[in-house]
């Protein structure tokens, strides 16, 4: 790969060249799913030839890790890594290499981890490429250090048991060149053990931003990470230099992965299978009180964090219990004086709730009551829609019975109407017929008359008649029955 200056276009490591943007100094490949800086060093300014100007001089391990990066200086460092990062390192390497191996570690900044390692009966040293710090971890820790890129190294191929490259990887301008020789200096069951930040592909840019995510530290070093890998991107870097077995391990930082490669298949060794074999040794037994101490702070960090993660759980539950009573608060606020006192009762329990976290048993009685009353609430407000039911099939009826005894109303009224001009005809026709017997008829007339009579008069109305002016013609009976 050849040089970058910074600002200038720089292609991943995988050769990809098309590139997607994802941060203001970063891009990502999606064909490894790797962010690639566009700002980083060149390879000649990664190395160190002025100690009080260069990047990776003696400044960086001092004013710029407190001042631009927020980091102890590496003075202080050298005592906090030891029972925790340091530990957790050589754990992970017993696992895979018991003592006596040996090790290399790329980037061994104050030396405490080649120390350790030599304590525990390791043939280990380590590699930096400032002067400054070399020297450091020679007077800190009388560690041997050497100095320059390992490229550069008087090492014989196939001579190493291990190389330790803990956040080193991102750093590396051209990782497959490196790597590979790396590899070539490992014996054939050698493994390779790495940390370096964990880029999750599914994350992005702005989501990252507002979640104020830990991992946004790694992307403010872009002049210095000039790659941030993937899992993916990881095991394909692997799988291209030849080591198709990788195992990730749960790293002592959740913003890292922690994974050990090799050519040849690697079983880790347990805990008590390390703990026998360093009680082999005096150096070997202090080793193992220094590593049941960091895994008991281990054991009891991962306690904290699931009883943080319960508490956090518990208390989102109670802000949503809260909100819930909140809101049943403000449904209630309309309602009779009933509602009034159960609303009395949700804030008192909202308080006892905020106020007693400690006692869930209580504050689930609490809400089984709550639910009771709420169900209560269901219960009567079904009877009234069910009474309101009831009283819209009863109207219903009425109307359709009022409907009915109008049409009834309205048919008799056209029968009276009917009976009535039927009434005036034959009243007409009465009149008329009157008329004609004050003055006579012709025989012929008369009979016309008597047929048009029974046409249009009832029985009744001529017998009436009939007894009027004829009398003898009706039978006593039918005209006394008439008369009355």
């Amino acid at each position: 790969m050849s040089d970058n200056k910074p600002g200038c276009k720089r292609d991943c490591w995988c050769g990809e060249s098309l590139l997607q943007p994802f941060s203001p100094d970063y891009l990502v490949c999606k064909n490894c799913g790797t962010l690639v800086s566009q700002v980083g060093l060149t390879t000649d300014a990664l190395q160190v030839h002025d100690d009080a100007s260069d990047f990776y001089g003696k400044e960086y391990w001092l004013a710029h890790m407190s001042d631009d990066l927020g980091y102890p200086k590496i003075d202080e460092r050298a005592r906090l890594d030891l029972p925790e990062r340091c530990a957790y390192w050589l754990r992970h390497l017993l696992a895979y290499k018991l003592p006596p191996a040996r090790v290399l570690e790329l980037g061994c900044a104050h030396g405490g981890f080649v120390s350790m390692l030599k304590q525990t009966g390791y043939d280990a040293i380590g590699l930096e490429m400032s002067p400054w710090v070399a020297e450091l971890a020679r007077k800190t820790f009388d560690a041997p250090v050497l100095l320059g890129p390992v490229e550069n190294q008087d090492l014989a191929p196939g001579s190493l048991d291990a190389i330790v490259a803990s956040d080193v990887l991102e750093h590396l301008p051209d990782p497959l060149a490196t790597i590979r020789h790396c590899l070539s200096l490992l014996k054939d069951d050698g493994v390779l053990i790495i940390q370096m930040p964990n880029f999750l592909e599914e994350s992005t840019y702005p989501g990252m931003v507002a979640a104020q995510d830990r991992f946004l530290a790694h992307l403010v070093k872009s002049d210095e990470h000039l790659y941030l890998y993937s899992k993916r991107a990881a095991r394909l870097l692997c799988q291209r230099l030849g080591l198709p077995h990788v195992n990730f391990h749960d790293p002592i930082f959740d913003y890292d992965m922690y994974f050990v490669a090799s050519r040849t298949p690697q079983a880790a060794r347990t805990f008590d299978d390390i703990a026998q074999s360093l009680q082999r040794t005096p150096a070997g037994r202090h080793m193992l009180a220094l590593l049941d101490k960091a895994r008991e702070s281990s054991q009891f960090f991962e306690l904290w964090q699931t009883a943080e993660k319960d508490r956090a759980e518990r208390l989102a539950m109670v802000q949503d219990l809260g909100g819930r009573l909140h809101d049943a608060h403000r449904r209630l606020t309309e309602s009779d004086a009933d509602r009034q006192a159960r609303l009395q009762s949700i804030l008192k329990l909202e308080r006892m709730l905020m106020d007693s976290e400690a006692d869930r048993s209580a504050r689930l009685q609490a809400i089984a009551k709550l639910e009771q009353q709420m169900a209560t609430i269901d219960a009567d407000r079904t009877a009234r829609l069910r009474t309101i039911a009831e009283l819209s099939r009863t109207l219903l009826a009425a109307d359709e019975d009022r409907t009915a005894r109008l049409r009834v109303i309205l048919e008799q009224e056209k029968l009276l109407q009917h009976q009535q001009e039927t009434i005036a005809d034959q009243q007409r026709a009465l009149e008329f017929l009157r008329g004609a017997g004050v003055g006579g008829f012709p025989p012929l007339w008369k009979r016309v008359s008597k047929k048009l009579a029974k046409m249009v008069l009832p029985a009744s109305w001529r017998l009436k008649l009939r007894a009027r002016f004829r009398p003898g013609s009706v039978p006593p009976a039918v005209r006394q029955k008439l008369s009355a």
